[in-house]
């Protein structure tokens, strides 16, 4: 399976383990706890990157099986339709808005509730 390479097999040897949708959230988390203190490395928290939302309800049903335990980080992703939008970019964001509804269904299923930490907010510039 491609989804195991290297850097993300790492979770296998983790005390714990975050699930994270890309890269950016993998070099800011374990910033972000160095600045409250907290050594990702010495707690033995493993911060993983799983190529995007559609991957995660893989990888915890892997450390589900394997029963290491596990948060997932994503971010909700649906954006609110406004009325001065031109009909085509309604259509858009609608159909963006629908895949990430499904998606996010599928790792509220996969996840349990206490283990999964989802941004209802949005940041779109344009």
């Amino acid at each position: 399976m491609t989804e195991f390479d290297a850097q993300r097999s790492e979770f296998f040897f983790a005390k714990r383990v975050m699930f994270v949708e890309g890269t950016t959230e993998k070099i800011a988390l374990p910033l972000a706890f160095r600045a409250l203190g907290i050594d990702v490395n010495r707690e033995g928290i493993s911060v993983v990157e799983c190529g995007g939302k559609t991957k995660l309800p893989l990888f915890v049903r892997v450390a589900t099986a394997l029963n290491i335990p596990y948060v997932v980080i994503a971010d909700h992703d649906i954006v609110e339709i406004k009325t001065e939008w031109s009909e085509r970019r309604t259509k858009e964001e609608e159909d963006r808005n629908k895949k990430h509804a499904n998606w996010n269904a599928e790792i509220t299923k996969i996840a349990e509730a206490d283990r999964l930490f989802s941004s209802s907010r949005t940041w779109r510039w344009n």
